[in-house]
């Protein structure tokens, strides 16, 4: 399942991404500022 999330660098949610990666979903990410993206992802 693709899932988006809005404010994915965020603390709420970066761990909410995680989740989703956990779960074995693909990630899109609308954000503000790009360069936060990787550690959100990491």
């Amino acid at each position: 399942m693709l899932v988006s999330v809005t404010g994915g660098t965020g603390f709420v949610g970066a761990h909410s991404v995680a989740a989703f990666l956990r779960a074995g979903h693909r990630v899109r990410l609308l954000v503000r500022e790009p360069s936060g993206v990787a550690r959100a992802l990491a």
